[in-house]
């Protein structure tokens, strides 16, 4: 029996090492889908950055809805608004970016800022230049749609802005839009 236990250790590591280097393999696809998502979307325009900005906003945006009804599925619905924002803070943030979202805050009047230190998607950007922080902006607005889609499920109605002021960190400025 202990050998049973200390080989089932043995399986169980490598199961886990395994699912790891899995992780990590699909991140890195992941990463290059979306440069070169970036980089279509860029060439594939009218060369205007509004166009640019649509095009990828509603690329996030319907992807935010389609991964928000995945990871919502089982569970209980939300109580408030609140609950919502921090379960993007948390739970979508790590399945989506391995890690939770660095700094939330609120004015408690439907305005909240998110605050990645570092973002994954911007780690290869250099912060010289003002270039990268033009290009670094186009590498955002796909997450800015991926917030705003979930938050679409959610029955939130919002405006989402990103920002890149220090790169690789990027901020997300959620407006809650409230009927009058």
């Amino acid at each position: 029996k202990r050998l049973g236990r200390r080989s089932g250790e043995c399986e169980e590591e490598r199961r886990v090492n395994n699912m790891a280097k899995t992780r990590e393999v699909c991140e890195s696809c992941f990463e290059y889908l979306n440069i070169a998502m970036v980089e279509w979307v860029v060439q594939s325009s009218d060369g205007s950055k509004e166009d640019i900005f649509l095009k990828l906003e509603r690329l996030g945006f319907l992807t935010g809805q389609k991964i928000s009804e995945r990871i919502t599925r089982k569970r209980p619905r939300f109580q408030n608004d609140l609950e919502r924002i921090k379960f993007i803070c948390k739970e979508f943030w790590k399945e989506v970016f391995l890690k939770h979202v660095d700094n939330l805050r609120t004015n408690h009047r439907g305005v909240y800022v998110l605050r990645d230190n570092d973002f994954h998607w911007l780690t290869r950007v250099s912060a010289n230049g003002p270039w990268t922080k033009e290009m670094a902006q186009n590498y955002i607005i796909f997450p800015a749609g991926l917030i705003r889609g979930i938050l679409h499920n959610l029955g939130i109605a919002s405006i989402v802005t990103a920002d890149t002021k220090e790169l690789p960190g990027c901020t997300f400025t959620i407006k809650i839009i409230t009927n009058p």
